[in-house]
């Protein structure tokens, strides 16, 4: 491996103007990140021309028209209600057509008069099927929002015995569900990951110094699709928040490990150097393969969704590496004082103090 001495000295050179980079985009970042426009569903799996399946759909949408079939089934019991609440789904945007007994075949005729055969496609037991037709893409807002209305006629009519069923319907259920879970179990992770920090060093600022410097990247690489106007997966969208974070995080370790090492005997600045000179080759040999391995998973993975989780480990291992090597040790730097304050049994190099023991000897 190279000595990286003249790649220590750029480094941090470079640091501040990154420091001062990161500080500006940060929080645009951190918004910017929550607000993507998601994919829930299996439809995001599909959706690219890429797969047999992908090209399949967009020409038959394109021969007849988007049409996105949702099932709603109530109680049998009511046909009044069954039909008012038919005549104001129609009324939703993006509703093409409905199919229901009340609505096709008419209450006025018994269903007793209707053959089984027939009737079982539309009346089953005790519930009633209505088949809605909708032209808009499972995961649009239209369809999200007819399906938000159907289920709130379907409380308004029948409390709580009635189904919703379809691509849309399970997509809903998913964003209604994961959405709020994700608050959650990142929290979960930082936490659990900075108290592990907090007890391996003994130290209350290490952990936020280091967090902070993968987070910033995570975030960053997160709002490239907000800004580029690029749909994710909500899937992909929490792996690599959970992936990042904690494969990457290693690399700040090891960098600070190498620091405070090297700060028992050298002052910041040539601790800094020093540590960029020993740590640089092994963060760059594990962020490479982390790279190359999510680039390549991106470039050749006709999977919409297996390809944006690729491309999205790949820029975020660049980045992380990027924050670790530039980012990281200016930051450090810059919170000597308050790192040597804030964890237990460390006492740094000051100048002169060799020059002490010597005259004391």
């Amino acid at each position: 491996m190279p000595s990286f001495d003249k790649f220590s000295k750029v480094a941090l050179k470079l640091g501040p103007i990154v420091v001062i980079i990161v500080a500006i985009l940060v929080y645009p970042a951190y918004l910017a990140q929550g607000k993507n426009n998601f994919t829930y569903g299996a439809s995001s799996m599909a959706s690219s021309e890429k797969t047999q399946i992908g090209r399949d759909t967009k020409k038959i949408d394109d021969t007849f028209g988007k049409s996105n079939p949702v099932v709603f089934i109530v109680p049998s019991d009511d046909p009044v209600d069954e039909k008012e609440v038919g005549e104001e789904i129609n009324n939703i945007e993006g509703v093409t057509s409905i199919i229901s007994y009340s609505m096709n075949v008419g209450n006025e005729i018994p269903k007793d008069y209707v053959p089984k055969d027939q009737i079982s496609d539309l009346v089953s037991g005790d519930y009633s099927r209505m088949i809605v037709t909708l032209s808009a893409d499972e995961e649009s807002d239209i369809a999200f929002n007819a399906v938000k209305e159907m289920s709130e006629l379907g409380k308004k009519y029948f409390g709580d015995d009635y189904y919703i069923a379809g691509g849309s319907p399970s997509a809903y259920d998913i964003k209604e569900t994961v959405t709020s879970d994700n608050v959650i179990t990142t929290l979960g992770a930082i936490i659990a990951i900075g108290v592990v920090i907090m007890l391996t060093y003994r130290s209350l600022s290490i952990p936020i110094i280091l967090l902070i410097a993968i987070e910033a990247s995570i975030w960053i690489n997160l709002s490239y699709s907000y800004f580029n106007g690029i749909s994710i997966a909500y899937i992909g969208f929490m792996v690599i928040s959970a992936v990042q974070l904690g494969a990457t995080v290693d690399y700040a370790i090891l960098f600070a490990n190498g620091y405070l090492e090297n700060r028992k005997e050298y002052n910041k600045h040539d601790s800094a150097i020093n540590t960029l000179k020993t740590s640089t080759g092994a963060i760059l040999t594990s962020g490479t393969i982390l790279a190359l391995a999510g680039f390549t998973l991106g470039k050749i993975s006709t999977n919409e969704v297996i390809a944006q989780l690729g491309i999205l480990i790949g820029r975020g291992a660049i980045l992380s590496m990027i924050s670790v090597l530039f980012f990281l040790p200016t930051v450090l730097i810059i919170c000597d004082k308050l790192i040597e304050k804030t964890t237990m049994k460390t006492h740094f190099y000051k100048e002169g103090e060799k020059n002490e023991q010597l005259c004391k000897n």
